[in-house]
């Protein structure tokens, strides 16, 4: 090949080379640059199917029975907060110091029995990281985030339980993409879409926003295992498409389509006291909570900034609770199951600025 011809076969492939790598959405914020981040997220469920089974010595009886419910519940969660980007790495960021601008939650649950007396609760939750900033540095010999924090009142279990989550850079192709192209994440992903910072040290507020009770070792125990169970065991796809470009306010921004059809799963075993005519034992109640979720969505991804601009999808989701009550007496052997079957919907969104 003489020089003129390889000049040729170079000029032809340089545009194709340029265009796959502006194409591709990658994590590069500059160094000084603040992004603050809006995760929130709303769900909804109702009770459609409601089983018991009441076994003595194993055999089925028909001592108890299942009362007629109407239940329906609804969730809303949303989490803000400002990363300053002070020194960044080939697309990791080695020093972010994140201020938590706003942690809320609260839930809501109304039951109608069969003789339709209706009742109804709510549940307030906040952060007592709401207003802190913590340092995450990056340790290379530990490959993993220091977290420090000058916050006198931030333990360092409160610390230990935080990620550097909420870029989305899970959801980024481990190679150049272009549009039409297509890829999958591990479905583990799902689990850090909607934990944004990692685990937050909620706790329960009064209609004042003043704490109602200091939480006990045991129930952050039950809580932290919950979360790393709900983390760890998804299964299923995360797929995305590179669907090309599109312009905003004189941006032009790399449009990406997700799918997701995940489901994941929690077990957690409680000892219980109980008294059978007269005789008293020791038992346990095992809780467990199946969940699954057929979402779609769009994210949008500004390639001059480096940075996500939106991320949003919605879909059905579905939980199943199973409450399993095994209480072995000396002389009858009583165990409990109740399964709930709920049904709703959930929508989540991300905004970046």
């Amino acid at each position: 090949m003489n020089l003129s011809t390889a000049t040729c076969v170079a000029a032809l492939l340089l545009p194709i080379i340029v265009g796959t790598a502006e194409d591709t959405p990658s994590f590069a914020p500059e160094e000084g640059s603040t992004l603050t981040v809006t995760f929130e997220q709303k769900s909804n469920g109702e009770l459609v199917e409601n089983e018991l089974s009441f076994l003595v010595n194993g055999e089925e009886s028909e001592g108890l029975e299942q009362e007629e419910l109407e239940i329906s519940r609804s969730f809303t969660e949303s989490i803000s907060f400002t990363d300053e980007i002070i020194a960044i790495d080939d697309g990791t960021p080695t020093h972010v110091s994140r201020t938590f601008d706003e942690i809320s939650m609260s839930s809501t649950e109304e039951t109608i029995n069969s003789e339709g007396d209706d009742f109804e609760s709510e549940n307030e939750q906040k952060s007592s990281l709401e207003g802190v900033t913590v340092e995450f540095v990056w340790d290379e010999d530990d490959e993993s985030y220091s977290k420090s924090s000058e916050d006198e009142d931030v333990e360092d279990a409160m610390l230990d339980r935080l990620e550097l989550t909420g870029h989305l850079v899970e959801l980024l192709p481990d190679d150049d993409a272009s549009e039409g192209d297509e890829w999958k994440v591990d479905a583990a992903v799902f689990g850090k879409l909607v934990y944004p910072g990692g685990s937050l040290s909620y706790y329960y507020v009064d209609e004042d926003g003043d704490e109602l009770g200091e939480q006990d070792e045991d129930e952050i125990a039950r809580k932290d295992d919950w979360d790393e169970q709900y983390g760890e065991n998804f299964e299923g796809d995360i797929s995305l498409v590179h669907n090309g470009t599109r312009e905003e306010d004189g941006v032009t921004l790399l449009v990406i389509g997700i799918e997701i059809d995940v489901e994941t799963s929690v077990e957690q075993e409680e000892e219980i006291s109980f008294e059978i005519d007269d005789e008293p034992g020791d038992g346990t109640i095992t809780k467990t909570y199946r969940f699954a979720m057929e979402l779609e969505g769009e994210l949008l991804w500004n390639p001059e900034l480096g940075h996500a601009v939106s991320l949003t999808f919605a879909g059905d989701n579905e939980l199943e609770y199973e409450e399993a009550q095994d209480m072995p007496g000396d002389s009858v052997h009583l165990e409990i199951t109740t399964v709930q079957l709920f049904e709703g919907t959930a929508e989540y969104s991300y905004t970046f600025e």
